[in-house]
């Protein structure tokens, strides 16, 4: 698995010009072009088999898992390919491809922006563009790679679109909307929705209507899904409580029941230990202020 191995090897793998030599073989399989994805015997118009488009689909995975994996190890260096590729991958984001492709290709992207980092920046303009097109996909996957694939754009690229955050918001609210029997597909989209709202936050909060925003965002948590969001999430809280305290803190009921499960050592690991200490923190400095409330979440054993 050359992902794989570029993963543990590292940059040194593409030196001496192959860098070059794989992205033109991931390029031909996006185009469909490689030897292996043509039939000899197929004649001009015939119809695609389903083994065929199935292997043609886990080959066009398999390449995009690749181009991730480029630009995690590439970091802002991807810049230089990503202006080849972006097309290439874009296509398969079309209404007519499979919800697997669409969800794979904006997965994609998602993966590349978080490696490429600053270096996402000139491309901006086109990758919001398909983001915000995903958002109101059919396919709840492709809404919740849709919703990453925005948050880590705004958190990563050094252009501001908060002239972008109103359609935005509105194009992620029904993320928001779930209940006790929606799919896992939508419960992660809520996830990732709450990331994408967190990161616009730490980006521009005064972009951003928070006295609307605030309780729908709160109203998700705790997460249950996707743990990795509440990296922004709380990022967010703390840098509300920080820059803005008026505005969070009558959400504090809201707060407390979810700052206790993500505190509890006998549940699952939802947080990352510098936040674990920053939290624990901020009660400490909120049970100054309204230690009842501290008591009766159950905090005060934290302190």
């Amino acid at each position: 698995n050359l992902a794989e191995t570029l993963s543990k090897v590292g940059p040194a793998l593409l030196q001496g010009g192959h860098l070059n030599t794989v992205c033109e073989h991931v390029k031909q399989i996006l185009e469909g072009k490689s030897l292996c994805q043509q039939d000899p015997d197929a004649e001009e118009g015939d119809e695609v088999l389903e083994d065929q488009a199935e292997f043609d689909s886990v080959l066009i995975s398999a390449a995009s898992d690749l181009i991730a994996t480029l630009a995690t190890v590439l970091g802002p260096d991807f810049v230089q390919v990503f202006g080849t590729f972006l097309p290439l991958i874009a296509k398969y984001t079309a209404k007519h491809r499979s919800n697997t492709d669409r969800a794979s290709a904006i997965g994609t992207i998602g993966e590349i922006i978080t490696g490429m980092k600053g270096g996402i920046t000139q491309f901006t303009e086109p990758v919001l563009e398909l983001t915000f097109v995903a958002l109101s996909d059919e396919d709840p996957e492709v809404r919740s790679n849709a919703a990453f694939a925005c948050g880590v754009l705004i958190e990563n690229s050094d252009q501001d679109v908060s002239a972008q955050y109103m359609h935005l918001l509105g194009a992620l609210r029904p993320l928001f909307d779930v209940t006790p029997n929606s799919s896992q597909a939508e419960m992660h989209a809520r996830d990732n929705a709450a990331g994408a709202v967190s990161r616009m936050i730490v980006k521009n909060s005064a972009a951003l209507p928070l006295e609307q925003i605030l309780p729908v965002l709160f109203g998700a948590l705790p997460l249950k899904n996707d743990y990795l969001e509440n990296t922004p999430l709380y990022r967010a809280i703390f840098h509300l409580f920080q820059t803005n305290p008026q505005i969070i803190m009558p959400h504090v009921d809201l707060l407390l029941p979810a700052f206790a499960v993500v505190l509890d050592p006998n549940g699952e690991d939802q947080l990352i230990s510098e936040f674990r200490g920053d939290l624990v923190s901020l009660i400490g400095a909120l049970n100054g202020q309204i230690p009842d409330k501290i008591a009766a979440s159950g905090l005060t054993a934290y302190l």
